[in-house]
């Protein structure tokens, strides 16, 4: 979980098919999860600014611990569990965005690439071109050897102001040269099967 996706959550309305599993979502556990990502999302900003106030050594200390234990909570419990529920419950409402984009970058981090492409296109469809889906997307695209997608959905990232120079960026940089490079590998790989 990185800290541009933490503080990467924007509304919008649209419309999408969703492409993942039709399965009955636990909205309950996904609404809980979600009230206490909101609650630790507002308390760290306050705990930081709270230590760089701080005066007095044992305040400071009781201010990293539950910083630190919020975070862990986070990282431990409350985003696994996220990612877990958000494609059933965003298969089941495609204008939820908060969980289009859990389970954009939950594919994305377990190498999905072909889901992370799909929901990032279905979420770009309906207008939802934040800096973490504009970034994933492209990126799932580069991945899926789907070179001329990813360098269109990271050249209107860039041309939008939201193109990441550690994430889009560096693949937006070296596109043309991959797509050269996966042409040649297809060729290598032609000849040899015709062995």
């Amino acid at each position: 979980m990185t800290l541009l996706r933490v503080f990467m959550v924007v509304a919008s309305l649209g419309s999408v098919v969703p492409v993942v599993s039709a399965a009955e979502p636990d909205l309950a556990a996904w609404e809980k999860t979600l009230a206490r990502k909101t609650v630790i999302l507002e308390r760290l900003p306050e705990l930081q600014k709270a230590f760089r106030t701080a005066t007095e050594a044992a305040d400071r200390e009781k201010i990293a611990k539950e910083f630190g234990e919020l975070r862990d909570e986070f990282q431990g419990k409350v985003y696994p569990q996220l990612a877990k529920l958000a494609p059933e419950v965003y298969a089941a409402d495609p204008k939820n965005f908060e969980a289009g984009e859990t389970a954009l970058e939950s594919y994305f981090q377990a190498n999905k690439y072909d889901d992370a492409a799909k929901v990032g296109d279905q979420l770009i469809a309906v207008g939802r071109k934040t800096q973490i889906v504009m970034n994933i997307t492209g990126v799932a695209h580069f991945a899926r050897h789907d070179f001329p997608k990813a360098k269109s959905v990271l050249e209107a990232a860039d041309k939008e102001g939201m193109l990441h120079p550690q994430l889009g960026g560096r693949y937006l940089e070296e596109v043309d040269n991959y797509a050269k490079f996966w042409e040649a590998e297809q060729a290598i790989r032609a000849k040899e099967a015709a062995a």
